[in-house]
């Protein structure tokens, strides 16, 4: 029997079911003298010490090696060191006991390296714990022992009717350019986990395939999904915490949708790195395609250099988010579901992609982009946009199948303007808030075009209905501006023009209608041509430059 065994196992076989209880009712509460126990090397000539009373040394030459114990916890005030030969080597700790790991204290690596600890009854990591290692991973999932030795890291559910968890309430931190992974059934984290330079994987599935390269997890695959439901708990991932990593991910695939499969409230930082660029991708599935992905809160790429800089939100049914999403200037935001998007919190990024495949698209919070080729597309629904900001000559174009509608205002930037295209393929359009400082405004439906303010323009607000009309309700002014020259308007109805607006100037002004064009006010500095198909063409008044009119 080794030091390590001797020292510690008869005291944990007195104290471990109260600690277990206590564990469960109290959260952080252990007791004394609670360390691993029931130690084997099972590869890798591990071996075991208590240079005290409170402290573990699990030592091993190899760079994979394994051990097993019947228990693995860690009191408050109390260490595990794992003495590995640097930070290559990696040591699988696997629990056979029936109880969860309880980590309330220390665990390092003085070395350098990787700790993965694997217990099928579930891994809780209390408040008061300091997990400073190399890289770490906790799952419920097991994983053969050649396969952690030939480096294919596949874990798998063993026991169908699992409901263990992985929780982190405490700290967690790499080295530079370490991983953490966190894997199982249902991941809580509400604690703290440092990355710097690394990556941060949560993955929700029952079978899960993990990338190595250079001896850091790149990819955390979900090949099977969540077969049980947990009756306790609301999301396969929740978090509240705080992560800040180069890149991070969070994946839960369920068979239905037993919850949420993804809910994060807490901050998320991604830092983009000269070799790795930044990343944050939150994915939410189900077998039945009725995945949720719910987001409240404040998701960060720091200091983006490119487009490739991004974060990534998708959801195979419904995507709702209230947090802020920010990428600016030179950053990506990708926002896709299979079925609702609803989006309330503010995006500032360098591109925008936005898409629902069979449903409606909202997003009524602030979106700021600085680059061209942004999108958002509701091809088999609705869109709703709120106040729009596009920077350095951004470009946006909004498609929907039924009504595409702007709230709030759309302001370009006056030294660089950018172009909006708005399109409604079986509906119309609705701009009930003024745009202003933009290049190009082109805005196509089948149905009704409402057009509230628009000023200055540097190229052509156009406006086409090919089964609906066109009304104007506000003041358009493409002439009074700072700009070269003055903007152009053109308005095609199949049906009539028509609005309230008390005044419309433009530089060339275009109206073809298919019956009639009533308005109380038209000027232009350039040419106008009036043109209708059946009916009359009503003026209040006409003002006219040095053009001619038509």
């Amino acid at each position: 029997m080794s030091a390590f065994q001797s020292s510690v196992s008869t005291p944990l076989k007195r104290v471990y079911p109260m600690a277990l209880a206590a564990v469960i009712a109290l959260g952080p509460s252990l007791p004394a003298y609670c360390l691993p126990s029931g130690g084997t090397s099972i590869s890798g000539g591990v071996t075991f010490s208590n240079p005290d009373a409170n402290t573990l040394n699990v030592s091993t030459g190899a760079n994979r090696s394994i051990a097993q114990y019947t228990s693995f916890s860690v009191s408050n005030g109390q260490t595990v060191n794992f003495i590995l030969p640097g930070a290559t080597a990696a040591i699988l700790n696997r629990v056979t006991g029936p109880s969860a790991s309880n980590i309330a204290g220390n665990i390092n690596t003085p070395n350098g390296g990787q700790v993965l600890l694997v217990n099928p009854n579930g891994v809780l990591i209390g408040p008061t714990a300091q997990i400073n290692v190399g890289s770490f991973m906790a799952t419920t999932m097991g994983i053969s022992n050649s396969n952690f030795l030939s480096d294919n890291w596949l874990f798998t559910q063993s026991n169908s009717n699992s409901t263990a968890q992985i929780v982190n309430n405490g700290s967690i931190v790499t080295a530079p350019g370490g991983y953490v992974v966190l894997a199982g059934r249902y991941i809580n984290n509400t604690g703290n986990i440092v990355a710097d330079g690394g990556k941060v994987h949560f993955g929700v599935g029952d079978t899960i395939q993990l990338t190595l390269d250079n001896n850091v997890v790149t990819q955390l695959q979900v090949t099977q999904s969540v077969q049980k439901k947990i009756n306790t708990v609301s999301a396969g991932i929740l978090n509240t915490g705080t992560v800040s990593a180069n890149q991070i991910f969070m994946k839960a695939q369920l068979k239905t949708n037993f919850y949420d499969a993804v809910v994060n409230s807490g901050n998320l930082t991604a830092t983009s790195l000269v070799a790795s660029n930044g990343v944050i991708e939150l994915t939410a599935a189900t077998d039945n395609g009725f995945g949720v992905l719910n987001n409240s809160g404040q998701l960060l790429i720091n200091n983006p250099t490119s487009l490739n800089d991004r974060i990534t939100l998708t959801s195979n049914d419904t995507l709702i988010n209230s947090g802020s999403l920010t990428a600016a200037d030179a950053g990506t935001v990708e926002l896709s579901a299979g079925k609702s998007l609803t989006g309330t919190g503010a995006i500032d990024t360098g591109k925008l992609v936005m898409s629902v495949a069979s449903g409606n698209l909202s997003q009524t919070g602030m979106v700021t982009v600085a680059t061209d080729q942004s999108t958002i597309n509701a091809l088999q629904g609705s869109i709703t946009l709120g106040s729009l900001d596009l920077l350095n000559g951004a470009s946006l174009s909004a498609t929907a199948r039924n009504l595409l509608s702007v709230g709030g205002t759309v302001q370009g930037d006056t030294n660089t303007l950018g172009d909006l295209d708005l399109t409604s393929t079986n509906g119309g359009v609705t701009l009930s808030d003024s745009i202003s400082d933009i290049h190009n405004l082109t805005v196509q439906a089948s149905g009704l075009i409402n057009v509230d303010a628009l000023s200055g323009f540097g190229g052509t607000a156009s406006f086409t209905s090919s089964a609906g009309s066109i009304v104007f309700n506000d003041t358009i002014d493409l002439v009074n501006n700072n700009l070269a020259t003055d903007g152009a308007l053109v308005a095609n109805a199949s049906q009539t023009i028509s609005g309230t607006a008390t005044s419309i100037w433009a530089g060339d002004v275009t109206m073809d209608a298919g019956t009639s064009i009533t308005l109380p006010h038209v000027g232009s500095t350039g040419q106008m041509t009036l043109t209708t198909g059946s009916g009359a063409i009503n003026l209040g008044t006409l003002a006219l430059g040095d053009g001619a009119a038509s």
